[in-house]
Parts: structure tokens; sequence; C-alpha cells
């Protein structure tokens, strides 16, 4: 039932209302699909994109001229105003913390990686290297490589790859912070991830940009695992340039249009035209005239190529707008929360370990315990088997990003903070604990698992509760989340016993057992 017509008559309106104010958007998806965490590769559609994309055909039928032909683009086409003056400004404040003049919607993310790329990886001399990290995103990788080539250099010696020590998973910073110290003078570029894309490890934007700077270097933040996942503040952080897309966290489907990022800063002190040019970059002023001669946008602009389709924009602008209504810090604080807690219970309930090596354990998490060295990702590595696991999960329709070729194995899981219900995230938990327990019994009868009981009394409490479908998170529930949660990760390692949700409560904001 929709949940707008239940709250008529279920007596909880004002505790739903409340719950919207603190972040909740369940009504803005378009369907009800009981558990889905395949945002990591392709987010959920919102029913808002269906409206506006309506809207936008309507002015295509009655305005054909205007869209394409219209001498001021900018007073007269209603599509321009609706296509760049609204959602660059939201990109940029909501998302993101940079100017609107910093922001260009064009391409997909891998075009503007090059294009970035083609302007500010010159190599010369001895500084001719480029550095990008192992696990990269394939298509990055890619990009790197040959960009590199096409300088006409060797890739092997001229692409440094950061790689973990040796039996970690994680990338240490300060292995980073020696690289760029070690070999800065020689290095052009660093192409790195404000999330690692297989890990989920969030790196230090600001401390790396800084050092890199120091020596000379340009580095290039790959932001398409960051953007509406963990906060951002790119001018703050003094980054030069970055990159992302749009259909993973931001959820603005499968192909949506990609964003590039060129400080004001940056680009005045590097006096750098894009290598690549083209109409849709020429200044608006004297765009129409049609001069043989380029005349530069002042905005990042100017590297935009040909017209952005603005029925990919619609979808921008309507996910763009859900996370407009939405407190950061609130949003970012039900994310750690629920993150959180889902890893207590798969390390409390199922045995879960950070610590790959330790081989008596049915799975790992790769993605760091540290909440603010992640986002909304766990990365969870399989032991053995993780076909037959994820297969299990599928059945029961969980959709996981799964790497079976990575070394290790893994699948991710997002645990976003602007779905319907959080009761899904122990859904999920409940139906993982299933798949263990049967790849257990069929595969290594010697694991211990120790079952459902807690997860089952879980759902049963907040069912009792709050109704089928009412956000965990609600009141009076939110105090045994919060408390386990602040119990795990605010006392020493050695010191994480099972939690009695019993007897945990709060005193003045002070957790006392």
């Amino acid at each position: 039932m929709d949940e707008r017509k239940r709250g008529k008559t279920d007596g909880l309106t004002d505790e739903r209302t409340d719950e919207r104010k603190r972040g909740r958007t369940g009504g803005r998806f378009a369907s009800l699909i009981i558990i889905h965490y395949e945002d990591i590769s392709t987010g959920s559609m919102k029913n808002t994109p269906r409206q506006e994309l309506l809207s936008l055909a309507k002015q295509w039928q009655l305005k054909p001229n205007t869209i394409e032909f219209a001498r001021r683009l900018d007073s007269e086409d209603p599509l321009r105003l609706f296509r760049e003056r609204f959602s660059v400004p939201k990109m940029a404040d909501v998302s993101v913390g940079a100017d609107p003049d910093e922001i260009v919607f064009m391409n997909g993310l891998t075009v503007n990686l090059h294009l970035l790329m083609m302007t500010y990886y010159r190599p010369q001399g001895k500084r001719c290297k480029m550095v990008i990290e192992s696990y990269a995103f394939p298509s990055d990788m890619y990009a790197a490589q040959s960009q590199v080539a096409h300088h006409g250099l060797d890739v092997a010696s001229n692409l440094l790859i950061l790689r973990p020590r040796q039996g970690e998973q994680l990338l240490r910073e300060e292995d980073i912070y020696e690289l760029i110290e070690k070999d800065g003078d020689s290095i052009a570029l660093l192409l790195l991830p404000g999330v690692q894309y297989y890990t989920g490890q969030v790196f230090d934007v600001p401390g790396i940009t800084t050092a890199a700077r120091k020596k000379g270097c340009i580095i290039l933040w790959d932001m398409a695992h960051a953007v509406c996942n963990i906060q951002l503040k790119l001018n703050e952080w003094d980054v030069d340039i970055a990159a992302w897309c749009t259909y993973k966290y931001m959820n603005s489907g499968p192909g949506s249009i990609g964003v590039a990022y060129i400080s004001h800063k940056f680009r005045k002190a590097c006096e750098r035209l894009p290598e690549l040019r083209g109409w849709w970059g020429n200044n608006i002023e004297t765009k129409f005239l049609m001069r043989p001669e380029f005349d530069p946008c002042l905005s990042a602009d100017v590297f935009k190529l040909s017209n952005g389709p603005p029925l990919l924009v619609a979808t921008v602008m309507a996910s763009l707008e859900m996370f407009a209504e939405l407190k950061e810090s609130d949003r970012l604080h039900k994310q750690h929360l629920l993150t959180g807690y889902f890893e207590l219970l798969m390390i409390d309930e199922l045995g879960a370990s950070h610590d790959i090596t330790d081989s008596t354990r049915p799975f790992h998490i790769l993605t760091p315990s540290d909440t603010t060295k992640r986002g909304s990702q766990l990365s969870i590595h399989l032991a053995e088997e993780p076909k037959f696991t994820h297969q299990e999960l599928q059945r029961r329709g969980i959709l996981l990003t799964s790497l079976y070729e990575g070394k290790p194995p893994i699948s991710k899981a997002k645990m976003t903070a602007i779905t319907k219900s959080a009761i899904k995230g122990i859904k999920f938990y409940k139906h993982i604990v299933q798949s263990v327990e049967k790849f257990v019994q069929k595969c290594r009868p010697e694991y211990k698992v120790p079952g459902l009981y807690v997860v089952d009394s879980i759902v049963r409490q907040s069912r009792h509760q709050f109704g089928q479908d009412k956000d965990v998170f609600a009141p009076r529930f939110t105090k045994n989340i919060h408390n386990t949660f602040q119990h795990l990760f605010k006392c020493p390692v050695e010191d994480r016993v099972r939690v009695p949700f019993e007897h945990m409560h709060f005193k003045d904001h002070i957790l006392e057992q």
C-alpha cells in the first residue's frame, strides 16, 4: 500500500513526518524492491524522472526550433534554463562543495577523464610518469594506460601502480605520501579515486592533493564512488580537477551524463585551453557569430564539445532535487549508522573478520572498520565458493556487485541512506545469514555460525513497534541500534564482545551499560 495513503489511517502520521524531516525519501523510488543494493554500479530509478522526461517531451513537441536554434539560448529557451541554470548550481552546492562555474555536465566519465588528461597530462623531460592505484576501476586503468602510450612512452615503466603491502588489501596512506615524496619530481599526474571502488576505502583527498602540489604534480580525482556517498568539499580541499558519473550513488540511470570539475584557481594558474575543443565550449556572447576563431568560455563549460543531452540531464535533476531536500549531516549520520550496524551484525553474529589472513572465518570484510575511511560500501570477501553464496543471495532477490576474478573475489553491498526503509538492511543481513548457513552445511561444516535468533528478534521487535514496513530508525528502535554501534566502534578491539541490547542505554548522550 502507498505509504502516504497508509499514513492517514495508521495513527503514525506525526512520527512519519518526523522521519521524513530526518531524511527519508521512500516514496521517491519507482518500485518497492524488497532489497536492492546494486546502487554501487547502477542506482535505483526514482519516480521523478518520469515527470521530468514527460515535461521535456512536451517542450520538444511545442518548440522544436527553440531548443536547437534560438539565438539567445540562455534567455529564450526554457530547456536551457532547466538544463544549466538549475542542475549545475544544484550539483555544485548539494554534492561536491564547488562553485557553479567550476562544474560542467558533459559526456561520460571515461571521456571526461581523457579530456582532462589530454589537457593536463603533458609529460616533459624527467617529469613524465603517471600514478594509479592497483585494482583501479578497469576503465580508469585503460584510460591511464592509453594516455601514457599516446605520448609514445613505455607503459610498464611510466605508469606507477600503488599497491597494498604484502598480505594486506587496503592502501596505506603513508605509502601514497612516501611515493609522492620519493618520485614526485618524475610524476606528471596522479589519477586516484576519492573512494576506491573495489574495497570502499576513502582516501585523504585534501592531504594527498597538498602533498602532490608541493612536488609539482597534478592530481586528477575520480569521484564516481564518492559523490552522494561521502561529504565532498572540493573548493575547501583545494582540489584542482575531478570527474565523476551520475548513475551510481546519485541514481540518475544507466549511461547518465558525466560531470567534470576544474577549479578557478587551477585553470588560471595553468593558463591552458582544452587540448580538444568544440562549439559548446565557446563564449556564449560570441557563439552565434560563428567565427572561425575559438573564443573560450570563462567557466568549466570551456571543455564542452557538444550539446548536452537534455533527456539525460533531466534524470540527474530529479536525483539532485531529492538530495537537496535532505540535510547532509542527517543523511551521513544515517548512512554511517546503518553501515556500522550491518557490520556489527556481520562480525558479532556471523563471525566475519577484517583480517583476511584468518582462515577460520567463513568470510571477511575488506572495507576499513574506521568509519572516517569508508562510506556506504562494504566489500565482503567470501572465503570459499563465492559463486555459490552469490547465487543463493540472487535466488532470494539480493542484487550485489560480485567480482569473482578479483584477488580476493568479493561481493559489494551498499547501505544506502535514502532507500525506503532501513529494515531492508536487516532483511538483507538475514538473507546473508541464511545463505552462509547453507554454504557451511554444504561445504564447511566445521565453521561455527551462531544463527538467526538475533536478527529474527530484531525484525519481530521492529514490526511489533512500528508496523510491517516501518523504518527501524524510528525513535524507539534507534536507541538499540545507536547504542550497539557506539559500543562497537568506541571501545578497544579486544573488548568488542556480544552487546546485550536490553542492558544498554544513553544518559545525557553518554553510553552506559
